[in-house]
């Protein structure tokens, strides 16, 4: 039956969930991308490689029973930082609930890597996150729970970027030489994968994950070799990044400008716990996924080329500074 092999993706035209349609389609799974607007660009890529955009908010409840209805499997992720605490809460349930309804045999939540170690502490897109794991136990729907850590990708959004290239550094307010846990979206992608397509090695469980464990000291160095010129580390006071978020001001994270509150509190959290206060057992996740991706495999393949092209700051030629690192 072809409600066998169908898969809803939440979030499919963003970077979590569009990476995990790709991948799942990849593996023969036939995918329905919720979306807001099946016919915005990003939704029509996704339909050429076979997924079946489909339209659906998670505030309109008759849309979410709508697009469950004879899927397998959900996999669910939610947009704090677009939504806020109470919209992310809720978004959260109404899926839970829209599956529970429609029968889902699998629902694979992508949640945070210490949602369930930083109650009281002020970090409200971890709390979120945490309820929604909750309601998710309760409902008594078969579950996997992914909880990454933070994601390479943070390193290459536009307004970090920028920074950068300006500077000549990556900024970011955690010490250089002290071990941090990174997770490539590709390997969360492939880890979802692997869960629907083995689903008793992964039912039940809560799993903390990354790709990697080193210093951004580290990845200053290879960003720097791939792109053939001098690109540094600089640890950012907390303060100051607290005031850079306030003012709106680039801070070096999209994030920061628009939820500051938020963010502060998790990179406080970072900056106090061993390696950034993640947990992941990198050699346990490794067992479940073997193609994880070290840091270096990592930066090969991003095309730094385009990036500094694109980045580049005023007046400065972009061509005959840099080589790619793409394979």
């Amino acid at each position: 039956m072809d409600s066998e092999r169908t898969l809803l993706v939440t979030g499919a035209t963003g970077l979590q969930g569009g990476a995990v349609a790709r991948r799942l389609l990849r593996d023969g799974w036939r995918v329905r991308a919720l979306t807001r607007d099946p016919a915005s660009a990003r939704a029509r890529d996704l339909a050429a490689l076979g997924a079946v955009p489909v339209a659906g908010d998670l505030e309109d409840l008759a849309s979410l029973a709508a697009a469950c209805a004879g899927a397998h499997g959900v996999f669910s992720v939610q947009d704090f930082w677009a939504h806020g605490y109470e919209a992310e809460i809720r978004q959260g349930g109404n899926l839970v609930d829209a599956a529970k309804a429609a029968g889902v045999a699998h629902f694979v939540y992508a949640s945070v890597g210490g949602a369930t170690r930083t109650a009281g502490l002020g970090i409200t897109h971890f709390e979120t996150k945490a309820q929604i794991e909750r309601r998710l136990i309760a409902s008594g729907l078969a579950y996997t729970i992914f909880r990454p850590v933070s994601f390479l990708e943070n390193f290459t959004q536009e307004a970090v970027l920028t920074r950068m290239f300006q500077r000549k550094a990556i900024s970011f307010p955690f010490p250089g030489d002290r071990p941090f846990q990174l997770l490539a979206i590709e390997d969360e992608a492939d880890l979802v994968a692997a869960a629907f397509r083995d689903p008793g090695t992964f039912l039940g469980r809560a799993i903390e994950i990354a790709s990697d464990e080193r210093s951004l000291s580290e990845l200053a160095e290879l960003v720097s070799a791939a792109l053939g010129e001098d690109i540094g580390f600089r640890e950012v006071p907390l303060d100051q990044f607290a005031a850079f978020a306030q003012q709106t001001e680039d801070a070096g994270l999209v994030a920061a400008t628009k939820v500051g509150p938020s963010l502060v509190p998790q990179l406080r959290w970072n900056q106090t716990a061993p390696v950034g206060g993640w947990a992941a057992d990198i050699d346990a996740v490794r067992r479940l996924v073997p193609t994880l991706r070290s840091l270096e495999a990592w930066v090969a393949s991003i095309d730094w080329a385009a990036l500094r092209q694109a980045h580049a700051p005023r007046g400065e030629p972009a061509s005959d500074l840099v080589r790619s690192s793409a394979r």
